[in-house]
């Protein structure tokens, strides 16, 4: 216990303290414990809760990004059949606010990091101009030829990425979460995209006539608090050397 006096921590049953000779009455020592638990306890039980608030906020972030992945559930054998449900499924929806409308038109894919990567066409407006390029998704792999559409998207945006806001997506691999940068160079450029540090693969494809190189790496994934604190373009680098 702790002496009221010269607050030393004395024996439980002691009747006077040995360092001040303060004299106790019966459970007096005791009563001061008891307040003396109550001060250590209730910051610990604070930080406990806060954490335990954390946990389930990023758990409910997490959920939301998984019910932004389209047709939830369904399994597909091939890129093919998983772009045409998709073309299926908005073109059901006729959503006019949708930026990205079918007919999607499936250009290429190519498999990282436990996914395959589709690229296809799609009308693409912003503030009534219609803007050339490719959407982008994600469909994860899981028991052996299936595959589900995974929550990642972006636009490929065929120019030289000067500004990295647009160039990548989070996706799930059988390591967790990576970034998945993916850029593109003319193919009469010969240097190398680095993306975080890492040197992007480089595929020289033909699209619609049009040859190009298609770079992509992975890299470090965004955290939800980076996401929530964090303009997009600081979360990754990107350069061309």
């Amino acid at each position: 216990m702790i002496c009221s006096n010269c607050k030393k921590i004395i024996a439980e049953s002691s009747t006077k303290c040995p360092f001040c000779s303060e004299p106790f009455r019966e459970n007096e020592g005791v009563v001061i414990k008891k307040h003396y638990a109550k001060r250590v306890l209730l910051p610990i039980g604070i930080a406990v809760l806060i954490v335990l608030l954390f946990s389930a906020f990023l758990f409910f972030i997490d959920s939301l990004q998984k019910k932004s992945a389209p047709l939830q559930g369904e399994i597909f054998s091939n890129a093919v059949e998983a772009l045409l449900a998709y073309d299926a499924y908005e073109t059901q929806l006729n959503d006019t606010d949708l930026d990205y409308c079918p007919p999607y038109d499936l250009k290429h894919c190519f498999e990282c990091g436990d996914n395959t990567i589709l690229i296809y066409s799609s009308c693409y407006t912003f503030g009534g101009q219609t803007m050339p390029g490719y959407a982008i998704r994600a469909l994860e792999h899981h028991n052996e030829g299936e595959m589900c559409f995974g929550t990642g998207f972006m636009y490929l945006q065929k120019s030289l990425p000067a500004d990295a806001d647009s160039y990548y997506m989070n996706i799930q691999t059988k390591k967790g979460k990576k970034t998945l940068g993916i850029f593109y160079l003319p193919k009469s450029d010969m240097r190398d995209i680095y993306f975080d540090g890492i040197k992007a693969k480089k595929d020289l494809v033909c699209i619609d006539g049009d040859e190009f190189y298609l770079c992509y790496a992975l890299s470090k994934p965004d955290t939800t608090f980076k996401i929530l604190f964090t303009s997009v373009s600081q979360r990754h680098s990107v350069e061309i050397k």
